[in-house]
């Protein structure tokens, strides 16, 4: 029995070893394609596997292809002069399938930076605390930049602050600077910045931008509607300075000038009613640097005329409690004479009236009192054109409102 036991098992092994021998792999090369752009570039691509290095050129639609590359992971590496390169790892190549690794778009901007701001030759509009922003896709080595930084006309460099997100590889530098108004500067960023890895730029990295004059950014006078309403103007500075020396309004009336909030002026006046201004800012003003308007400006409105603004009862009101006095408010103050002698309110159905006037800040409130309404009964009060301002202009038509008691 052991005898037949030894004999089986030889033969299962040589069976075993001549199924074996029969066994091969056979692994199928695969493809790597892709585009580059801008189109026209002479771009070189490269995989690279250990000491294995494949390349090929783009055709003219920035297109290219690598094939037989036998299954694995590749480094990726796009480049091109005066192109900042890009470079992509664990790039996989499956048995026999093509890889497509898409769109690749270079920029100047010389790797491991892929942005910053402002753009070249941008216009720059900020004023407050100005900054040069860069953005890595490694991280930097904080030593390294002030040194690699040239800026001229040369400015001070107030603080390099490091901001980053290194769970997107994204690593954000903000450089704050100390810019002066209407000037043109020009910012290179060379090789002596270093990643912590040691890595410094492909290339030095240039570009310029302008700053924009001290110059107003917005006059507003729509908040105009009463006799103390502000004209707000808003600047794209900082500035501080005795601001009436600078302002000129005509017709002249007293003027009271505001700096509010480091960059808006309010301008507080008592304005006439329906009355054409001429306002000019003059180009003496200057920001906090010293640095002067460019020229005058001048802006025209007409202030409202005398109008009704509020009522209590409100018009068509229901439910009006019986007692309820009556109140008018006005945007400039009134001229009493016309409002107690020129029948000027009349109320449907009449009832007595006892007319008062308050006054603050040029406006004018008329309360209205009575000896009690009519239950569940609409009346109409009217204030006629016989009505007149305090600088005697009536007021333009006939306002009429209606309510409801109780």
């Amino acid at each position: 029995m052991l005898k037949k036991f030894i004999i089986l098992i030889s033969l299962i092994a040589i069976i075993s070893c001549d199924q074996d021998d029969e066994i091969t792999i056979n692994k199928e090369p695969g493809t790597f394609t892709g585009t580059v752009l801008p189109l026209g570039i002479q771009a070189k691509i490269t995989l690279k596997q250990g000491a294995k290095e494949f390349s090929a050129d783009v055709n003219e639609n920035g297109l290219f292809v690598i094939t037989d590359l036998m299954p694995g992971v590749y480094v990726f590496k796009v480049s091109a002069n005066n192109y900042g390169s890009h470079i992509r790892e664990n790039i996989k190549i499956e048995d026999g399938e093509g890889y497509d690794i898409g769109l690749i778009e270079l920029t100047d901007m010389p790797n491991p930076l892929f942005m910053a701001s402002p753009c070249n030759e941008e216009v720059n509009t900020f004023q407050y605390n100005p900054s040069l922003y860069f953005y890595f896709n490694k991280r930097m080595d904080l030593n390294t930049f002030e040194n690699a930084l040239v800026i001229s006309p040369t400015t001070e460099i107030l603080s390099i602050d490091e901001n980053s997100d290194t769970f997107s590889n994204v690593y954000r530098y903000y450089v704050k600077l100390n810019l002066k108004a209407g000037e043109n500067y020009n910012v290179k960023l060379d090789s002596a910045l270093k990643s912590y890895s040691g890595e410094s730029l492909e290339f030095p990295y240039t570009f310029s931008f302008s700053t924009i004059p001290f110059m107003i950014s917005a006059i507003d006078t729509t908040l105009i509607n009463s006799a103390k309403d502000p004209i707000r103007v808003s600047f794209n500075n900082y500035f501080s300075a005795n601001l009436s020396k600078h302002i000129v309004i005509e017709p002249d009336i007293e003027l009271d000038a505001t700096n509010r909030y480091n960059d808006l002026v309010v301008l507080l006046n008592s304005w006439l009613p329906d009355t054409k201004f001429r306002l000019t800012i003059l180009k003496s003003l200057t920001d906090y640097e010293g640095n002067q308007l460019m020229t005058d400006t001048s802006i025209a409105f007409t202030t409202p005329p005398i109008t009704i603004v509020e009522t209590s009862p409100l018009d068509k009101q229901q439910f009006v409690p019986r007692s309820k006095m009556f109140e008018i408010k006005f945007n400039y103050m009134l001229d009493e004479n016309s409002l107690f002698f020129g029948e000027c309110i009349t109320i449907e159905p009449a009832i007595d009236l006892t007319i008062a006037v308050s006054s603050f800040n040029n406006r004018s409130i008329i309360y209205l009192q009575h000896q009690g309404l009519e239950p569940k009964t609409k009346y109409t009060l009217t204030i006629n054109q016989k009505l007149k301002d305090y600088f005697g202009n009536n007021l333009e038509e006939d306002f009429a409102f209606s309510f409801t008691t109780m």
